[in-house]
């Protein structure tokens, strides 16, 4: 055999063996590192459903909405004509029962059916937002860490461990009112946890140590925040137009201290803005809804905020569905995709 037909036969040998081996490996079904334990080829329909989980929706005799639904990382399916509904925490019959009591109102006696089919947690290490990578569940921080912001995580993970993948705690050097920039110092002491639900918890993170493993896990949609301190001066993050720590000599009306940072970005939930305070001890969150305020009279009677005050103000969850929309898709706010989850939105409040 000649030298350029003993070269075809051997690259022929390496293809044939690659094919056998992928072949063994698909039968086998393999599973991404850190998820042996969770199969892709269904899972039992009393199972609770989790963020990322894919779900097969058909009601019958409706095409457009019989489909494959990915569950978004706070926990929500998104359907045409009722929107978003919460899906984790629920079993894929008590799914069931909810969305057919929502299209009862769109569609006389409706057959829904959900089935569970497998999660899709792809990433294999846990990131900051990253366009080509995706996790098995958001988390966010905020205030006086290096590198504030969304990471998608796919193990467990406690706030402390958090604060140190964002980079750990930072001196904030701010500019307060028209005085010179000074330095504003991480309040280790008084770290919150506010939950999608609304509860709130705050933790003395100053002297964790070799504790740091007893602290809860964060779960999907936990933000953390780690306060700002100087006194005479309150912080203020999330949806606001200049996230940072301000001086009050006096305490301030909760919208007079909004309107110094700035006021609320497009996507800040008016409905459940956190104004917290006390410490770890006695720790203190009150959920202020300003949507309904109107009268000059109901913003009188709205709480002050006082020097050590933190105000935490949420993203709205059609804001956490553009995010992700973009994270999934590479999509501006403009594009198209965000257009169609804005047209099928609905009037309602869905919390």
């Amino acid at each position: 055999m000649n030298r350029s037909k003993t070269i075809w036969v051997t690259w022929l040998g390496i293809a044939l063996q690659g094919l056998v081996l992928s072949s063994i490996a698909l039968g086998q079904g393999t599973e991404p590192e850190g998820f042996a334990d969770q199969k892709n080829t269904g899972r039992a329909a009393g199972d609770v459903i989790q963020p990322f989980d894919r779900l097969n929706i058909q009601v019958k005799r409706d095409e457009q909405m019989s489909d494959i639904y990915t569950v978004s990382p706070t926990g929500y399916v998104n359907l045409p004509l009722i929107g978003a509904v919460q899906a984790t925490g629920r079993t894929p019959a008590q799914l069931q029962a909810d969305l057919t009591q929502l299209l009862t109102a769109y569609i006389r006696k409706p057959e829904v059916t959900v089935e569970l089919l497998s999660v899709d947690r792809s990433a294999t290490s846990e990131v900051a937002a990253s366009p080509a990578q995706v996790g098995a569940y958001s988390v966010y921080i905020t205030g006086a860490v290096q590198e504030p912001g969304v990471y998608y995580l796919r193990e467990p993970t406690n706030p402390f461990q958090l604060i140190v993948r964002a980079g750990g705690t930072d001196n904030l050097v701010t500019s307060l009112s028209d005085k010179a920039d000074i330095s504003v110092f991480p309040d280790l002491k008084n770290v919150s946890v506010v939950s999608d639900d609304g509860s709130v918890r705050v933790l003395d993170l100053s002297q964790v140590g070799q504790s740091q493993m007893d602290l809860d896990y964060l779960q999907p949609g936990d933000t953390v925040i780690v306060p700002g301190y100087r006194a005479g001066t309150f912080s203020i993050y999330g949806e606001i137009a200049r996230p940072d720590v301000y001086e009050i000599p006096q305490p301030v009306l909760i919208t007079d201290a909004i309107a110094l940072a700035g006021g609320t970005l497009r996507y800040g939930d008016l409905r459940r803005i956190h104004l917290l305070r006390g410490d770890a001890k006695n720790p203190q969150s009150l959920i202020i809804n300003l949507s309904k305020v109107q009268s000059e009279k109901e913003i009188s009677m709205l709480p002050l905020v006082y020097p050590g005050d933190t105000i935490y103000i949420p993203q709205s969850l059609y804001g956490k569905w553009v995010d992700f929309v973009e994270f999934i898709r590479g999509s501006s706010r403009a594009s198209d995709d965000i257009e169609n989850i804005r047209d099928n939105w609905t009037s309602r409040d869905i919390r």
